[in-house]
């Protein structure tokens, strides 16, 4: 089977722009405004008519005019491929805005002569558009402009109402390395229920069959959208409407906490501990008295060090510093403990943290916290940023130092001494002559590299760091101290140092 069937060609507005208004438009609102569609009946139909097409397709290519002004026409053609799980713009009276229309691409199916195709598409939903279902529990308000939430609704469309291919990026709010998006990108972290008019937690797999979930024969257990945060299960809204054009009040540390002001709820904190991984709104620790008014200050950062983001328990070394005896012992403590301190408490040089930047373990003992509006990544948090400097940290203190790579085992055979003598690093370089490698195709060679591959596990990337990033995170870091500083909070369910 080939990989797409003929190109089609789309002829543009007169406008020349892109093409957007090259057909009668088949989509959901020229139908039954508002949340318009099918009826069951019509549903079944229209997928019966879609089923009906025999050839399945991975991909199809469409051309699309695109703006040229040195062209006499004012465009020219270009090939776009459509593929089948591509997120995709549809022509409507929306383009360019917060409500343009948006949908992922299920199945695409021709009849035998190809001369007839339709695409299978599920709709995400602005928060616009879920607002016009008349949902009981939505609140639009709780969402970002460009947000979008992905529907059990399908649309059987013409390939002529796609103009190009985007990006959805999903939002987990309990992952340890969320995408980093801005106000004018689009995501989704939820899912709508359609045909049961209610919104869940989290973005549900693509479903193939649209009447499978028209009848709701794979209706499940609907988690509330918000339950998942805090305790007061507020929905957070990264990118709220008022905030998405005026980043200029983030410039300083005194505006930022005006602006701040204007929202009791803008401000969270994170514990990244593998039993919780959820956030907190700062004014509702501080209404439950979730404060930690034991422990000095000067373990503070010890403290939040020894949460491990990748365990249930703390991290063994700085374990100490977030039990009682540790406040008390340390209770008229006055100057900071710093790393190195610690480490010399418990026998350890602090020289196996010699090569992490000060910027780095500044970092990997900062609160995590993200701040509802702010600019440069602050509105999704710098949890990704922490959790990474304290595996750096962590994994220096298990190796002792900065961790090493294995060595290859040693072989009886001659032909490993190429290996030998170069040590691991030769395994890792692009040598022009592969000869010299031909050692792997034998069953000694292929034990070394299982070996190697064992000794490599939780190696990756930490033998090595990057200091001029470091160094560039930790002054955002400090510009951003009115989001870090504040009470010493505890999480709610765990204790641990947030």
């Amino acid at each position: 089977m080939p990989r797409s069937p003929a190109i089609m060609s789309s002829k543009p507005n007169s406008k020349g722009r892109r093409g957007r208004r090259r057909t009668k438009l088949l989509t959901l609102r020229n139908r039954k405004p508002p949340g318009g569609g099918y009826n069951i009946k019509e549903l079944e139909a229209a997928e019966a008519e879609f089923l009906a097409l025999p050839m399945v397709w991975n991909s199809f290519v469409v051309n699309l005019p695109e703006e040229d002004p040195e062209s006499p026409d004012g465009y020219r053609w270009k090939k776009t491929r459509f593929q089948r799980g591509d997120d995709v713009l549809l022509n409507s009276n929306f383009d360019d805005g917060p409500d343009m229309w948006v949908g992922r691409i299920v199945q695409i199916r021709t009849n035998t002569e190809k001369t007839e195709m339709l695409v299978q598409v599920r709709w995400y939903f602005s928060r616009n558009d879920t607002a016009e279902l008349h949902i009981r529990s939505f609140d639009r308000s709780t969402r970002s402009p460009y947000e979008r939430i992905v529907s059990d609704y399908h649309d059987f469309l013409s390939p002529r109402t796609l103009q190009a291919v985007t990006h959805v990026q999903e939002y987990d709010e309990t992952v340890l390395d969320p995408p980093q998006f801005g106000p004018t990108d689009l995501f989704v972290r939820s899912t709508l229920h359609f045909w049961r008019r209610k919104v869940s937690n989290g973005p549900s797999p693509i479903e193939g069959n649209a009447m499978h979930t028209a009848r709701g024969e794979s209706a499940a257990p609907i988690s509330p959208f918000g339950e998942d945060t805090c305790r007061c299960h507020e929905p957070y809204n990264p990118y709220p409407e008022l905030r998405t054009s005026s980043s200029s009040v983030f410039r300083s540390t005194l505006s930022l906490s005006l602006s701040l002001s204007v929202g009791p709820n803008s401000i969270m904190h994170f514990c990244p501990r593998l039993g919780c991984r959820k956030w907190y709104h700062n004014s509702c620790l501080v209404t439950m008295g979730h404060t930690d008014t034991v422990s000095p200050p000067s373990t503070r950062g010890l403290r939040l060090l020894a949460v491990d983001p990748y365990s249930e328990v703390p991290f063994a070394t700085f374990a100490y510093f977030s039990e009682q005896e540790s406040a008390e012992d340390m209770a008229l403590a006055s100057d900071k403990l710093d790393i190195s301190d610690a480490l010399e408490m418990f026998g350890r040089s602090p020289l196996i943290l010699a090569h992490l930047p000060p910027s780095l373990l500044s970092i990997a003992q900062s609160p995590i916290a993200r701040c509802s509006g702010a600019p440069h990544g602050w509105a999704i948090g710098n949890v990704a940023d922490v959790a990474l400097a304290r595996r750096f940290v962590y994994t220096a203190i298990e190796h002792s130092g900065r961790p090493e790579a294995p060595a290859p085992t040693t072989s009886n055979t001659t032909t490993t001494n190429t290996t030998t003598a170069g040590g691991f690093p030769q395994l890792l370089q692009l040598a022009d002559d592969l000869e010299a490698f031909a050692w792997l195709d034998t069953e000694d060679g292929v034990a070394q590299l299982e070996a190697l591959c064992a000794g490599l596990e939780g190696f990756d990337l930490l033998a090595s760091v990057y200091t001029p990033y470091w160094e560039r995170r930790w002054e955002g870091f400090v510009e951003m101290q009115a989001l870090l500083g504040g009470p010493a909070f505890v999480c709610p369910e765990c204790g641990s140092a947030i």
